[in-house]
């Protein structure tokens, strides 16, 4: 959780706090592999004013962890707003190849913004990322 109580900065006094869990059910039906639950809940109460689209958000993704040589794994999310209908997902995945390349994934989609979130000039521009590293 974080969470702060800021004054003497315009529009005024404010809260602002995100606070979240991730539980993990670890060897999940006896497959070896680790599957997180996680969920956050973000909020300003500078609303309209808030200079973050994440006011009054709510998070809810899974992790998966393969557990195996290679370390793969996976994480995907929804962000919904909860006054507004806008909403967003986003899917992450890595993996090593031997001692010396990783390979990571990173796909981010904006699917609904509503005129009023910072996002909506975003609204067309989703974004897919593939990395590979070499370690030496």
């Amino acid at each position: 959780m974080e969470a702060l109580y800021r004054i003497g900065q315009t529009p005024g006094d404010f809260f602002a706090g995100t606070g979240g869990f991730e539980y993990t059910f670890s060897n999940a039906f006896n497959s070896g592999i680790d599957l997180g639950a996680l969920m956050e809940v973000m909020y300003d109460e500078r609303d309209a004013q808030a200079l973050t689209p994440f006011e009054h958000d709510i998070g809810l993704g899974l992790r998966v962890a393969l557990n195996d040589v290679d370390g793969t794994e996976f994480l995907m999310g929804f962000v919904q707003d909860l006054t507004k209908n806008s909403n967003s997902m986003f899917a992450e995945a890595s993996r090593r190849i031997g001692d010396n390349i990783k390979i990571t994934m990173e796909m981010r989609l904006l699917l609904e913004q509503a005129s009023e979130d910072l996002f909506f000039p975003l609204r067309d521009d989703d974004l897919f990322q593939l990395e590979v590293q070499y370690f030496f």
